[in-house]
């Protein structure tokens, strides 16, 4: 019984003092999504399991090593141990309860994460090697950046030209495919007004690591105010240049 008291304590300064230096550094940028929260929520509890587990470990297999180690002359066998039935059943039991548990609440969390909004906004995206492209279908204009109102929930709606690509802003923090010859969609709702990044999160190949995006978040009347930039630009063509309009289908594809 001392023992179990001493390594009981030992383990909860252990997980208090990993806890606290996982705390002290950025494992995550700020969040700017609705989604994102319940993504971080479950991400928090399994840092805390990870980190009890881990010191639950250390701190077993340490402890044992120094306490029990064997004694300076002493050559005899240690007791034969064929086994300890209820431990064993503990140590099944315990994990699978919170493996179900995790994808019960995962499920119930995906659930609300991927339901729609009558109002929702609809942005077409596009990957390629390497590159994305962003289509406004209710608007009828295309852009290499990706503007988003902040409090209003976009439905992303992903495809690809060539090889499956991933969709992933980090600030958002969840991600989805881009698969060839199908479309795929991802509800966001923008939080923060700011400039973030779209990255792919797929290897597709030698351009893989600079598939970069800008991804613009801006009030309401802001992005109402890019839109109608926009349409400007894309119905008078005319008015364009030759180069201009070569900029802007380079652009466009």
């Amino acid at each position: 019984m001392k023992h179990l008291i001493v390594v009981a304590i030992l383990v909860i300064i252990v997980t208090a003092l990993v806890l606290l230096g996982l705390n002290s550094i950025d494992l995550v940028p700020d969040l700017a999504s609705d989604e994102g929260v319940a993504v971080d929520q479950m991400f928090t509890v399994q840092i805390y399991i990870i980190a009890f587990l881990f010191s639950l470990i250390v701190v077993l297999m340490l402890y044992g090593a120094i306490v029990f180690r064997r004694k300076p002359g002493d050559m005899s066998d240690g007791p034969h141990i064929t086994g300890n039935t209820p431990l064993e059943i503990t140590w099944t039991i315990v994990p699978l309860l919170i493996v179900l548990g995790f994808g019960t609440w995962g499920a119930s969390q995906l659930t609300q994460i991927t339901a729609s909004s009558p109002d929702e906004l609809v942005i077409e995206i596009t990957g390629f090697q390497f590159g994305w492209r962003f289509d406004y279908p209710e608007y009828g204009i295309s852009s290499s950046d990706l503007y988003m109102p902040i409090g209003r929930q976009v439905l992303l709606k992903l495809t690809s030209t060539d090889v499956i690509h991933s969709f992933w802003v980090p600030e958002f923090r969840i991600k989805q495919d881009a698969v060839p010859g199908m479309w795929t969609s991802l509800r966001v709702t923008p939080t923060e007004v700011g400039d973030y990044r779209v990255r792919c999160a797929e290897l597709c190949g030698y351009g893989h690591s600079a598939m970069y995006a800008p991804v613009v978040a801006v009030e309401p009347d802001q992005f109402e105010a890019w839109l109608e930039g926009q349409v400007v630009e894309v119905e008078a063509p005319e008015a364009m240049t030759p180069a201009e309009a070569g900029a802007a289908l380079v652009e466009k594809q």
